[in-house]
């Protein structure tokens, strides 16, 4: 059986010069925590760009992460400080802010994936090809596609299907990770599950 270790490792894709020591799992709490260190001795400065050696490691700090399954999940790390000839760099911290910003977004296109596998397949049945070929497309987001990608999706959104709901309303959950207050974040959160339910 694969242990807890292992199955973080690969679930949270680190790079080759971090780890994931250990992870306590509290089935009473509802909680995991999962403890990275780093493994490498040099790491690429945040500011510069170059790779520099590590000369320090600043005091732990933690990180909410996307929960698993109903378990809050935490990560916790030292930050790095590194001996970048500008000035001492904790890269760290940016590390773990755009590991979990890519756990978001590969979890969110999974969902939208899912939505339009069923409906291609229901499709498929009634002779409709519409979704055959535009598995990519959806995995996109809309700053990313060329004007030819673009034009061709919103070809498809204009047929009204269910992955182009799910679609819509994956990027519109993007702005729920920009709040910075709570009552905000419970107005849109409310707001974001009543167009979920609408869509079914």
């Amino acid at each position: 059986m694969q242990s807890l270790t292992t199955h973080y490792q690969q679930l949270l894709r680190l790079p080759s010069t971090w780890k994931v020591e250990d992870v306590n799992l509290s089935m009473t709490g509802m909680q995991v925590v999962i403890r990275l260190v780093s493994i490498g001795k040099n790491i690429e400065c945040p500011e510069c760009d170059e790779t520099c050696g590590i000369y320090d490691h600043a005091p732990e700090q933690k990180w909410r992460h996307l929960d698993t399954m109903q378990f809050e999940t935490i990560l916790i790390s030292r930050l790095l400080r590194t001996t970048c000839e500008s000035r001492a760099k904790e890269a760290t911290e940016q590390l773990l802010t755009s590991l979990v910003e890519e756990q978001r977004t590969h979890v969110q296109s999974v969902a939208v994936d899912k939505v339009r596998r069923q409906e291609s397949r229901n499709l498929h049945t009634l002779g409709d090809r519409t979704l055959i070929g535009s598995r990519y497309s959806w995995l996109r987001n809309p700053e990313n596609m060329t004007q030819s990608q673009r034009t061709s999706l919103d070809e498809v959104l204009a047929c009204e299907l269910k992955t182009g709901a799910a679609w819509s309303l994956k990027n519109m959950f993007r702005a729920f990770w920009e709040l910075t207050n709570r009552d905000s974040a419970d107005y849109f959160f409310s707001f974001w599950s009543d167009a979920v339910d609408r869509s079914e």
